[in-house]
């Protein structure tokens, strides 16, 4: 599976990528790259074929999500 690099978010020596769920739902999935060509990036596991990732808006979710983590933390 290739997916344009700008989908993966790397963090903390982790790669992963959002995936959508639902038409405004995308859940965070942990995958393991492999080999880039032509700013597309092989995904070895962590995706299934046909399932769709974000390409617009990564930083956004990203922000959302450490939002809710520091929300958490707070309660």
């Amino acid at each position: 599976i290739m997916i344009p690099e700008e989908c993966v978010v790397k963090e903390s020596g982790l790669d992963y990528v959002f995936v959508q769920t639902s038409d405004t739902t995308f859940e965070q999935r942990k995958v393991i790259i492999g080999a880039s060509v032509d700013n597309r990036i092989e995904i070895k596991e962590g995706l299934k074929e046909g399932e769709k990732v974000a390409s617009k808006g990564v930083f956004y979710l990203k922000s959302e999500l450490k939002k809710e983590e520091l929300e958490g933390d707070a309660h």
